[in-house]
C-alpha cells in the first residue's frame, strides 16, 4: 500500500480532510451513528 501515502503511516504528513468547516485528523472529532437501518423511517 506504498501508493496510498496521505492515508499510510509511512510518512509523516497527517491526512487532514474538512467536512462542514471541521478538520478531521487535526481536531477531536467523534462520530457515532446507528450501526444498522432496519427501515426507510430510521432512515429519515
Amino acid at each position: 500500500m506504498k501508493n496510498i501515502k496521505l492515508a499510510s503511516r509511512e510518512t509523516e504528513q497527517h491526512t487532514i480532510v474538512k467536512v462542514s468547516g471541521v478538520e478531521v485528523g487535526r481536531d477531536f472529532v467523534v462520530i457515532a451513528g446507528p450501526c444498522s437501518v432496519e427501515s426507510e423511517k430510521q432512515t429519515l
